[in-house]
């Protein structure tokens, strides 16, 4: 590896976001940033203290309760292990919702800046995954990946994760459920989800994981990050 960077990686719900963030974090040894975490982990708190996260006032009254720990490979909200429960349809749900207050994303953000920064700073290369990561997070970052797929696509890789974790959920169900975030996503007034213009999009339709991640490497390499 010839120096630290950063590499943005963003893209709509179930796009192969998280699962290529991680390959490709244990491959280059770099710290990974999940910013959806911080979101749904917001989520979680009100669902479990009872705070209705459809008022921005009164989650406006506890964002600044979180305590974010990313340096292992499970991500630690106040001091417990909230890796699972974030990933549950209800959290990520809620998440979207939350991510759509501007009083959050900006205190978020200035977050996840102050995180990478420092990890940057101690010479770790940064896989940041998220929302706005290329545009408003990390715009300096020197690759930034957009991910696209087929929506159907999206719902059978979602319905496959949530089958091999046990939980029956039909397709038809799914697929409605990201057609509903992506409009959520890409129509809000406050960060709509939209590729950064120096973006490079992969799209990962007809791809495996493996395929998605060796063509990114390909592009780190093209570019002098990757030997």
């Amino acid at each position: 590896m010839s120096k630290k960077f950063i590499l943005a990686i963003d893209g709509p719900v179930a796009s192969g976001k998280g699962t290529l963030a991680h390959l490709l974090a244990e491959k280059l040894d770099a710290f990974y940033l999940y910013t959806g975490a911080m979101y749904r982990g917001l989520a979680l708190y009100c669902i479990e203290n009872g705070i209705d996260v459809e008022n921005e006032e009164n989650v406006k009254k506890v964002f600044h309760n979180l305590n974010f720990d990313f340096s292992g490979k499970s991500i630690v909200l106040n001091g417990e292990d909230v890796t699972e429960k974030i990933k549950q349809p209800e959290v990520a749900n809620k998440g979207s919702i939350v991510a759509g207050y501007k009083s959050v994303r900006e205190f978020l953000v200035e977050l996840q800046k102050k995180i990478g920064f420092e990890e940057l700073n101690k010479g770790r290369i940064i896989i940041a995954e998220g929302r706005d990561i290329g545009t408003k997070v990390f715009p300096e970052a020197q690759v930034k990946i957009f991910l696209v797929a087929d929506p159907s696509i999206r719902a059978k890789r979602r319905t496959a994760q949530y089958r091999e974790k046990g939980i029956e959920k039909p397709y038809d169900d799914i697929l409605a459920e990201i057609n509903k975030r992506d409009e959520a996503d890409t129509k809000r007034s406050i960060s709509p989800l939209v590729p950064a213009k120096d973006s490079i999009k992969v799209d990962t339709t007809n791809d495996k994981i493996s395929d998605t991640y060796e063509k990114v490497l390909k592009i780190l390499k093209e570019k002098g990050f990757y030997d």
